[in-house]
C-alpha cells in the first residue's frame, strides 16, 4: 500500500495533499515573532490531521476512541465533510471516501469502477485483504486484523495514552501472545504455533475463571474451602431432604387415609355385628342343646289318677285320650329334635362363615391401622415443601459448581497438555527461523548503526525461548535489550528503529504490506542529532531506489547549528519548503483552537 493523495470535500481547511516518496512533514511553527497568548505550538491540529487520514482507513469514530475528531464534529467543524484517500496496492488504484455524518458506511472505488458502499466492518475486511493478504503466507491471517496491524504503521498520540510504549507492545490492551502473532505476521514468519497457543491459552484462562468462580462460591456462599467439603455438604443436604420427604409422605398418607379411617370404623361395625350374630347364634345353639337334654316324657298314670279323683267314670275315657296324646307327643318330640339338630347345624355353619368374614375384615382393618399409625404430624406442609425446594436448590447449585469445577479442571488439564506440545514445537520453530532472524537482523543492525553509530555493545534483535512458567508466549522478541541507554526517549528510539526495520525488510522481501509509516511527535524532545541522522538515512534509502513514505509531525524547536546539521538536511526553511501541511498559531487546522 502506497499513499497517493488525501483531501476533503469541501476543501475548507487545507488544500489537497499529495504524498511523496521519502519524508512527508506535518509541521507546526511560528510564522511571526513570539508574542503572548496565541503563540503556543500545541493544539495546532497536527495529530488531528493524522486522525483524519486514519479515519479514511476505518478507525472508530467514538468519543472513547477518537476524542479529538469526535469533539471537532460536535463543535460543527466536520459536519457535511467527507474525507478522501487515494492509494496504490499492487497494480490497482483505490479511492476511499468516508463522511463524518454517516461514518458507519465507507465507500471504496477500484481503478475506474464506481464507488461501492461497505458497512464499516465489511470495509475493514476488504481493505485488510487488499493491503495485507498474501497468497504464499504459510501462517494464520485474518481479515479482521486491519486495525490491529495498521496500529503498527500508524502511531498517533492520543489523549491520556502512553506516547510511545515498548515497540513490541505497540497495541494497547493486547496480550503478549496476540502481539507475537502480529509481529510474526509483519515479519512474514509462520505464526500458526503462536496462534494455536494463544487459542489454547485463552481457552485455559476462560476455564480457569469458571473454576475460580466455583471455588469462590464455595467460600463466599457456603463457607466451604475444599471440593471435599462441598461433596460432604451435598450428601448432608440430600439426606436431610430424604428425611423430610419421608415425613411429608407419611403426613400425606395419613391425610389421604381419612376415607380409610372411616372404612376402618365401618369394618369395626361389621365385625361387631358379625361377632354379635355369632354370640346370639351360639346362645341359640346352647338353648337348643339344653332343650334336647330335658326329659320330655309324660307319666300316664299320674294324669290318670288326677282325673280319677274327679270322676271315676271319666278315667277310662281319658286314659284312652292320654294314650293318644302321649303318642302324639312322642311323635312331636322326635320331630322337634330333628328340627333342633338342623337348626344347630345351620347356626354352626353361619358362625363359621361369620368367623371367616371377621378374620378377613379384621385383616383389612389391621392394615389400615398400621398405615395410620406410621403417619407423623407435620403442622405446615407448605413450609416443609418450601424448605425442600430451598435445599434442593442449594444442592443443585453446589452440584453445578462441583460439575463446573471438575469438568473445567479436567479441560484445563487436557488443554495444558496440548499447550506443552505446542511449546515443544515452538522450541523447534525457534531453530527453524534462524535464517530469517539473521536476514532481519542485518536490516535492523544497519539502521541502528546509521542512527546510533557510537553504540556497539547493545543486543540489537533476537528471538529467544523464555521457559519461565508465567511467560505464556515462550517465544520472545528482544528489541534493543539494553534500552536504558536511550534515556528519556528510549522507547521512541527503539520504536523508530524497529518500525523502520520492518518497513524496509518488507520492501526488500517484497511481500504485501504498507509501504509507509506515520509517526506522531516521535522526535519531540529527542536530541536533534538523531533527527538529522534519520533524515540522512531515509534519503539514502531513496537513493537506493526504495519506494516508501515516512509521514511525521514536527514542531519548530530552535535552530539547528551547522555543527549538528552541516549538510543542512533538516533546516527550518527546508522543512517548511518540503512539508505537506504547515500549521501555525494563527492558522491551526480547523481555523481555530479548541
Amino acid at each position: 500500500m502506497y499513499l497517493k493523495k488525501f483531501y476533503t470535500r469541501p476543501d475548507k481547511y487545507f488544500s489537497d495533499i499529495t504524498f511523496k516518496d521519502g519524508i512527508n512533514y506535518v509541521y507546526g511553527y511560528r510564522d511571526k515573532p513570539q508574542g503572548k497568548g496565541k503563540d503556543s505550538l500545541n493544539n495546532l491540529g497536527k495529530s488531528s490531521f493524522l486522525d483524519l487520514i486514519d479515519f479514511t482507513l476505518g478507525s472508530d469514530f467514538t468519543i472513547e476512541n477518537n476524542a479529538r475528531l469526535y469533539t471537532a464534529y460536535e463543535k460543527g467543524f466536520l459536519e457535511n465533510l467527507t474525507v478522501y484517500l487515494e492509494f496504490e496496492s499492487g497494480d490497482d488504484y483505490y479511492v476511499i471516501r468516508r463522511s463524518f455524518d454517516n461514518s458507519s458506511i465507507v465507500e471504496l472505488k477500484t481503478n475506474n469502477d464506481k464507488y461501492k458502499e461497505y458497512p464499516i466492518e465489511d470495509f475493514r475486511a476488504k481493505l485488510c485483504n487488499t493491503i495485507f493478504a498474501r497468497d504464499d503466507y504459510s501462517g494464520f491471517y485474518s481479515p479482521k486484523w486491519l486495525r490491529r496491524l495498521l496500529a503498527f504503521y500508524i502511531t498517533i498520540l492520543k489523549i491520556n495514552k502512553k506516547e510511545y510504549p515498548d515497540p513490541f507492545a505497540y497495541l494497547e490492551f493486547s496480550n503478549e501472545l496476540a502481539l507475537l502473532q502480529y509481529h510474526l505476521f509483519l515479519l512474514n514468519i509462520d505464526n500458526r504455533l503462536i496462534y494455536n497457543l494463544k487459542a489454547k491459552v485463552d481457552e485455559i484462562d476462560k476455564k480457569k475463571k469458571l473454576v475460580n468462580t466455583a471455588v469462590k462460591n464455595f467460600i463466599s456462599v457456603h463457607q466451604l474451602k475444599t471440593v471435599s467439603d462441598v461433596e460432604d455438604k451435598i450428601k448432608q443436604i440430600k439426606t436431610e431432604v430424604e428425611e423430610i420427604r419421608e415425613r411429608i409422605k407419611a403426613y400425606k398418607l395419613a391425610s389421604s387415609q381419612k376415607l380409610n379411617a372411616d372404612k376402618a370404623n365401618e369394618l369395626t361395625k361389621v365385625i361387631n355385628k358379625l361377632s354379635f350374630e355369632n354370640f346370639s347364634n351360639q346362645k341359640k345353639i346352647d338353648t337348643y342343646k339344653e332343650s334336647l337334654s330335658n326329659n320330655l316324657s309324660i307319666r300316664l298314670s299320674t294324669v290318670e289318677k288326677i282325673y280319677n279323683d274327679f270322676q271315676e267314670l271319666l278315667g277310662t275315657k281319658i286314659r284312652k285320650e292320654l294314650e293318644d296324646v302321649v303318642k302324639f307327643r312322642k311323635n312331636l318330640v322326635a320331630s322337634r329334635k330333628d328340627f333342633i339338630l338342623e337348626e344347630i347345624e345351620k347356626l354352626n355353619k353361619e358362625i363359621e362363615n361369620n368367623k371367616l368374614k371377621i378374620d378377613d375384615l379384621d385383616n383389612q382393618r389391621a392394615e389400615i391401622f398400621r398405615i395410620l399409625s406410621t403417619a407423623s404430624a407435620i403442622k405446615n406442609i407448605a413450609d416443609t415443601n418450601t424448605l425442600i425446594v430451598s435445599k434442593e436448590k442449594e444442592v443443585s447449585n453446589l452440584e453445578g459448581q462441583i460439575k463446573t469445577y471438575t469438568v473445567y479442571s479436567k479441560q484445563v488439564s487436557d488443554l495444558q497438555q496440548e499447550v506443552s506440545k505446542i511449546e515443544s514445537n515452538i522450541i523447534e520453530l525457534r531453530e527453524n527461523i534462524r535464517d530469517i532472524e539473521l536476514e532481519f537482523y542485518k536490516v535492523f543492525s544497519s539502521i541502528y548503526q546509521e542512527l546510533y553509530p557510537a553504540k556497539t555493545d547493545t543486543r540489537l534483535f533476537s528471538f529467544s525461548i523464555d521457559s519461565r512458567p508465567k511467560i505464556k508466549s515462550k517465544l520472545k522478541i528482544d528489541i534493543l535489550h539494553n534500552s536504558e541507554r536511550f534515556g528519556k526517549g528510549k522507547n521512541r528510539g527503539r520504536t523508530l528503529i524497529y518500525n523502520l526495520s520492518v518497513l524496509f525488510y518488507s520492501i526488500m522481501k517484497n511481500y504485501n504490506s504498507p509501504r509507509f509509516l506515520i509517526h506522531d511527535g516521535i522526535f519531540d524532545g529527542v536530541d536533534k542529532v538523531h533527527f538529522v541522522d534519520v533524515i540522512k538515512f531515509l534519503n539514502k534509502q531513496l537513493e537506493r531506489g526504495h519506494k516508501f513514505q515516512y509521514i511525521v509531525t514536527l514542531i519548530e524547536e530552535g535552530v539547528l547549528t551547522d555543527k549538528l546539521d552541516p549538510e543542512k538536511v533538516a533546516t527550518h526553511e527546508k522543512i517548511i519548503k518540503e512539508a505537506i501541511l504547515l500549521l501555525t498559531p494563527d492558522k491551526p487546522l480547523f481555523k481555530e483552537h479548541f
